[in-house]
């Protein structure tokens, strides 16, 4: 054995030695010195304060609803534990770097780090108009809305408090908003169309002949799905994509792709399910679920879909469905995120 190693090896192996001793004797120090509280307390408890900033992620899927209603589940399919944020319905809900953000009427803006009850706090959102949808990218928190046939809305906040204002002047309401190929896309009533490198400056597309339910992108192409039962796919977002393919319902609000499964899923008005490859031809059809699809949210395999009087379904094949009923109100915006579950101070 080389002796110049030997010597470095031990020489080292001390000093870690004493850096664990002294880090111990320092945490023992501060915990006689400041007992433990009855209660988990980092502002009394050095020890607790040194853990309380390790994150531990786990699976959260959270649904938001009439007046405020809000639920949340690990796994999408069972144990929804639902509680209210008093105030104007909520109409969506999405996950960023700040955690939570839920938008909905007269310009109602929360935000939460975790998604759990009582974590949850009021924003200023500068607008009473609608919110219908809020999306994360590069940063980024965009929530697009407006009022139907008037105007539209574009909000842009980097944590989820400080929000401006970015309307592009429309002249029709936003209802979805998505990021994807590093760039934001929203559409909405009366055919509408806006795209954004940055979410500050926007530009406005071409509009189409009806107003578009629902927006998607995956497999190289984007997805609109429109109000007359029928699939617009583009490789572009530029330009009037043409119809491509259709599906039994009049509207499908509820679209998203599944990238493991490699398909786009929509559920539309009457609760009917559809998966498509490509957006050509027609959907295949699956469940029928118990009423109208509000929205989807998906962890990458599996989907959640939220209804109307409480219903919120489950698939892991995206055709079979499972039920849960959570209160008696509707359910309009869900998402799913790797979130805290113990959240440092």
């Amino acid at each position: 054995m080389n002796p110049g190693a030997s010597r470095f090896n031990s020489r080292h192996r001390i000093k870690g030695i004493g850096a664990v001793f002294t880090l111990t004797t320092f945490l023992f120090s501060c915990s006689v010195a400041n007992p433990p509280c009855k209660e988990p307390d980092p502002a009394c408890d050095p020890v607790s304060a040194f853990f309380a900033y390790i994150y531990v992620l786990t699976d959260r899927w959270v649904a938001v609803g009439m007046t405020g209603n809000i639920a949340t589940s690990p796994n999408g399919q069972s144990d929804w534990s639902s509680f209210n944020f008093p105030g104007t319905t909520l109409r969506a809900v999405n996950y960023g770097a700040q955690g939570f953000v839920a938008v909905g009427d007269t310009g109602r803006i929360i935000l939460s780090p975790t998604g759990l009850s009582g974590d949850w706090t009021e924003q200023t959102s500068g607008t009473s108009d609608e919110l219908r949808d809020v999306t994360f990218g590069n940063g980024l928190y965009v929530a697009v809305g407006g009022i139907n046939g008037a105007s539209d809305r574009i909000l842009i906040s980097f944590d989820g408090v400080s929000w401006m204002d970015r309307s592009l002047g429309l002249g029709n309401r936003l209802d979805h908003v998505i990021f994807a190929n590093n760039q934001f896309y929203a559409v909405g009533q009366g055919g509408v169309r806006a795209t954004s490198v940055d979410g500050f400056t926007w530009t406005n597309e071409n509009i189409g002949p009806n107003p578009w339910a629902g927006i998607a992108f995956g497999n190289g192409v984007f997805l609109i799905a429109d109000d007359a039962s029928s699939m617009h796919t583009s490789t572009s977002f530029s330009g009037f994509p043409n119809i491509t393919g259709s599906f039994t319902s009049a509207i499908t609000d509820a679209v998203t792709f599944v990238p493991e499964k490699g398909v786009f899923f929509l559920s539309g008005d009457g609760g009917e399910t559809f998966t498509t490859a490509n957006g050509l031809g027609a959907a295949a059809q699956g469940d029928i679920l118990t009423s109208t699809s509000s929205d989807v949210a998906t962890n990458g395999s599996n989907v959640a879909v939220t209804n109307l009087a409480g219903a919120i379904h489950y698939s892991a094949n995206l055709s079979t469905f499972s039920q849960s009923t959570v209160g008696a109100q509707d359910w309009f915006g869900i998402t799913f995120a790797r979130a805290p579950k113990v959240y440092g101070p």
